[in-house]
């Protein structure tokens, strides 16, 4: 059993542990306001998951499972609702451009998916984010009691992870009560052809078969 040491040792070995309220999202404004509002007002985010598809090969005497896909789930994100109404107003153009609500079309992909960036984030010098010289200082803004922000304690990029061809493929209800302190947060779920980390190798060509291009794997296998 290893000992308060051993894993103190290993946390200050590697930088200490990971908090789920340091992280970033980057979502392309599609032309509305800026980029930084988004990573502002997202109160959480779910880093994705991904399951191999396999299928029972007879080896021999025995069957042994084969890998020959993924699923992948749905990636959920909420937001804090301003006066304004912008960020709901964003989802809500951005999903009428896969299918106006209005004239009932369905728009091309290429015009509604977009690519989306999580990444994890750590303090640069493992400041507490309660510290109370930051708080006093005044020179802070927060979206939340988790999530303080400050210009003097910088954060580091530690874990990315790219969502590709992502688009709002679903947005929660908002529920309005009499509560006097209540906020509003809504929910939106984005799917995605796959997403991709920082660990990826870099690939030269596509050297195996990929059923989300598949338009250019048949050119690929053509010449």
């Amino acid at each position: 059993m290893a000992s308060l040491q051993d894993i103190k040792g290993v946390v200050s070995a590697k930088g200490g542990l990971a908090r789920p309220n340091l992280f970033k999202v980057i979502i392309p404004s599609r032309g509305q306001g800026t980029s930084a509002d988004f990573s502002i007002l997202c109160t959480n985010v779910t880093l994705p998951g991904r399951q191999l598809q396999t299928y029972d090969k007879n080896i021999g005497t025995k069957f042994e499972k084969v890998a020959y896909g993924t699923v992948t789930d749905d990636v959920s994100m909420s937001f804090l609702v301003m006066n304004d109404y912008g960020i709901k107003k964003f989802f809500d153009k951005w999903q009428r451009s896969a299918w106006d609500n209005q004239t009932y079309q369905i728009g091309y992909k290429e015009d509604y998916v977009e690519d989306i960036v999580i990444q994890q984030l750590k303090r640069a010098n493992n400041t507490p984010l309660s510290s109370p010289s930051f708080v006093q200082s005044g020179l802070f803004f927060q979206t939340n009691s988790s999530r303080t922000f400050t210009p003097e304690t910088p954060e580091q990029v530690i874990y990315t992870c790219k969502l590709i061809n992502a688009f709002p493929v679903s947005m929660n209800s908002i529920q309005l009560t009499n509560e006097l302190d209540g906020i509003i947060e809504f929910s939106v779920q984005f799917s995605y052809s796959k997403w991709t980390s920082d660990d990826d190798a870099v690939s030269s060509g596509p050297t195996i078969f990929d059923p989300t291009n598949l338009i250019d794997n048949v050119r690929v296998f053509e010449s």
